[in-house]
């Protein structure tokens, strides 16, 4: 690599190994619907709720653990097409 030229990589993921999981489940919590889930699962533990904290909870937990490893599949497919093009040789005229 020249050092005059900046470089011209390609980078689409948005996670690296060390920030996936909190930023995935921070990037979780800006829909409306998972923070209305949350209140819901918070309301269930409290003493006058009629339903059974574990279910909500759960539930909800699963509901985040699939979205994390949809993401994290998502991420990874995008990270190999980086890695793809950023590979490819090109001529230059």
């Amino acid at each position: 690599p020249n050092p005059k030229f900046c470089s011209n990589r390609v980078q689409t993921t948005k996670y690296t190994p060390g920030n996936f999981l909190p930023k995935s489940i921070l990037f979780q919590f800006t829909r409306a619907a998972d923070i209305y889930f949350l209140l819901i699962s918070i309301l269930t533990v409290m003493p006058f709720s009629p339903k059974s904290p574990e279910s909500m909870i759960g539930t909800f937990a699963a509901v985040l653990l699939f979205t994390v490893f949809k993401e994290g599949y998502e991420d990874w497919h995008r990270f190999q097409q980086d890695r793809e093009m950023n590979n490819k040789n090109t001529i230059v005229y």
